[in-house]
């Protein structure tokens, strides 16, 4: 039989407590230490194709042997962190970025800029500016995940801050 016996006066007790609701409202260290995980994270996320499930390749990675949405990591660079008072922020300014979070199947409507266009006899010839619809597919590709061990981290993390471990 496996017993614990605890001995602690009150005095010491009432330190404990009143150090450990002292840290619960200050929880800033936390939430910037979870917010910096979380980057890493979804750079992570990036480097494996997708976690937990892998994304739907692009045609892209699959012909060039690269990984899906990393041809200039431009995306993956991007994501950054705020915190706003209790809340962690996690994300990215990048237009396109909704785009494949979300994936995308409609009608888009594009500019085509004037260029040169090399016809089969080889004359190169004038394009005019003009517009185009097409419909475009974008399978989802989530990158802004939280993982189950970025939430075990997390409740690990707030525990040693409150009992003053960290």
């Amino acid at each position: 039989m496996i017993s614990l016996r605890i001995d602690l006066s009150m005095r010491r007790a009432r330190q404990m407590l009143a150090g450990m609701i002292r840290r619960t409202r200050d929880l800033g260290p936390v939430r910037r230490d979870f917010a910096q995980r979380m980057v890493e994270s979804v750079t992570l996320n990036f480097l494996r194709g997708g976690r937990p499930r892998r994304w739907i390749p692009s045609r892209r990675a699959e012909l060039t042997g690269g990984t899906t949405l990393v041809r200039t990591a431009r995306l993956m660079k991007s994501i950054s962190w705020r915190v706003r008072g209790n809340v962690v922020l996690v994300g990215t300014n990048v237009a396109y970025a909704a785009a494949h979070q979300f994936g995308v199947d409609k009608q888009v409507v594009q500019r085509v800029r004037a260029h040169l266009r090399r016809t089969r006899s080889g004359k190169q010839v004038v394009v005019r500016p003009h517009t185009r619809r097409v419909h475009m597919r974008l399978p989802a590709r989530p990158f802004l995940v939280v993982q189950d061990e970025d939430l075990a981290y997390l409740e690990e993390r707030l525990r040693a801050h409150v009992l003053g471990e960290r």
